[in-house]
């Protein structure tokens, strides 16, 4: 079951980056829905699929670097990805 969603959530973000959704609306965060992440987590995939560093994240959310610090590792985790590279390259970015 996991896994299905996995790959759910790969094709919505392929998807949703090439501009291939139907409605045209959807965005990387509703694509990255399928991951079961937090709120906090949604807002720190988005700046790290910029490819921004923990400091960059804990300044832009107004957060401790900690924090982001675990909220990374939880995404990471979640994608199934082995690295900040290796998440990027599965939106489509690298």
């Amino acid at each position: 079951m996991r896994e299905e969603g996995l790959k759910e959530a790969e094709k919505r973000i392929k998807r949703a980056l090439y501009g291939e959704e139907p409605s045209g609306g959807h965005d990387i965060e509703v694509a990255l829905e399928g991951l079961g992440l937090s709120a906090g987590e949604m807002d720190a995939a988005r700046i790290l699929a910029q490819g921004r560093s923990d400091k960059e994240i804990a300044d832009e959310l107004g957060c401790p670097l900690r924090t982001v610090q675990n909220r990374v590792a939880s995404i990471l985790r979640k994608s199934g990805v082995r690295g900040r590279a290796e998440f990027i390259a599965s939106l489509g970015r690298g």
